[in-house]
């Protein structure tokens, strides 16, 4: 059975019944008596870490937690906003706009409008190479769309921010929409195509909605996606944690429409996450109706401050807000130190012990340790070794003693 306490008595389990072949004569020298189990762990694995220092610090001596959201939480409309808060002002300014936009012409909005509307975005969606558009593409089918399918495509340009951030995700799309052929500016190659670059006030505002709609519509339709690094997800692994989510955590990225700077439409909501929950699974003892999330909390969500660990963020990771780094409204609002604490004894002041990366987002630092060529990977890889460095610092090459 998949729950918290299961995910966490594992590795337990685990680190006192550690015996890998080759090594019979060690075997009782490698129980967490005798060495010290280091844990590092990265977004759910750090959640992992962190519980593991409050409920069997005597297995895990010390943990490095990265991007870990240790409060758990149903309402999680901040997810999408760290994302807002990365994008440039144009960009988000009019990503804003549309969003609301289209929100009001799927509540409001007459039945013709809304077909329009449906069959605009839908077409961009789905055209290829030179605009070529595939035949079930056409107003039966963009009828069908719901609202809540009509929501997930208009998050399409931030599918890949979590892992990538602004600059390799989400800034190739603002840079299609926000250029565009305006022939009112002068041009500089007398041909009448120059492309003007929309101001920080966004087309919206500067022009009108129907102008940044279309911007909106280039954008969704040109950028390439194919071209952006993924490894892809194991399904085995998906529907584990959807159960977990469904079941104990929440994390519903609902859009909130009372943010004025919300670029998640409100018809993807927390009724919605909870159907699609409880449609995922339909046991009859199975999810409660709502996430108890206190099986969560009870470790101390954002409060939570063991000793011999430290937490690494990124500054505009989506998972942050949930973090012990936490700066949303009705977080403790904790201060980051790197001042190294005293072995077995947590942090004085209620300080986070770690650091924060500037412009990074999810997992950034423990990701540099990969192969990989993103840019945002790659900016946070001597950020990480002095991450490491860090660690070992303080919880390994100190004049720290064990506790027995």
């Amino acid at each position: 059975y998949l729950n918290t306490e299961q995910s966490l008595q594992d590795p337990v389990y685990f680190a006192h019944n550690f015996e890998p072949p080759g090594l019979e004569p060690y075997w009782s020298l490698l129980n967490p008596k005798y060495t010290p189990w280091i844990w590092l762990g990265g977004s759910y694995p750090g959640i992992r870490g962190a519980h593991m220092r409050v409920r069997n610090p005597e297995t895990f001596y010390a943990a490095w937690a990265s991007s870990a959201p240790t409060e758990a939480a149903v309402d999680y409309w901040q997810y999408y906003a760290q994302a807002e808060r990365s994008m440039t002002r144009n960009c988000s300014a009019d990503y804003t706009a549309i969003t609301n936009y289209v929100d009001n012409v799927l509540a409001n909005g007459t039945m013709a409008e809304q077909r329009s509307l449906k069959l605009a975005l839908y077409t961009a969606v789905e055209s290829g190479t030179g605009g070529q558009v595939p035949a079930f593409v056409n107003t039966t089918t963009a009828e069908s769309l719901t609202n809540q399918q009509v929501a997930s495509y208009l998050r399409l340009p931030l599918s890949y921010y979590q892992y990538y951030g602004f600059a390799a995700s989400i800034a190739p799309f603002c840079d299609i929409m926000e250029t565009f052929n305006d022939t009112r500016t002068r041009t500089t190659d007398n041909g009448g195509t120059s492309k003007a670059l929309a101001s920080e006030s966004g087309i919206a505002f500067t022009h009108n909605i129907t102008a940044a709609w279309s911007a909106f519509l280039t954008g969704i339709a040109e950028i390439d996606y194919d071209s952006i690094p993924y490894t892809g997800s194991d399904p085995t692994q998906d529907y584990s944690w959807t159960w977990q989510y469904c079941s104990e955590y929440g994390y519903y990225q609902r859009g909130n429409p009372d943010n004025e700077h919300t670029i998640e439409s409100r018809y993807t909501s927390l009724d919605y996450f909870q159907a699609n929950c409880n449609e995922t699974f339909p046991f009859p003892e199975g999810l409660p109706s709502t996430p108890n999330v206190a099986a969560v909390n009870k470790y101390g969500g954002w409060h939570i401050n063991p000793s011999n660990i430290m937490f690494s963020s990124g500054e505009y990771d989506p998972w942050r807000a949930l973090s012990p780094t936490s700066i949303e409204k009705g977080s403790p609002n904790r201060t980051s130190t790197q001042y190294i604490p005293q072995c077995n004894v947590p942090p004085a002041n209620n300080t986070v012990f770690g650091i924060l990366y500037k412009d990074a987002v999810h997992v950034s630092d423990m990701r540099a340790l990969l192969n990989t060529s993103d840019i945002n990977i790659r900016t946070s890889v001597r950020s990480a070794s002095v991450a490491q460095s860090a660690l070992s610092t303080s919880m390994l090459a100190s004049a720290c003693s064990k506790a027995r």
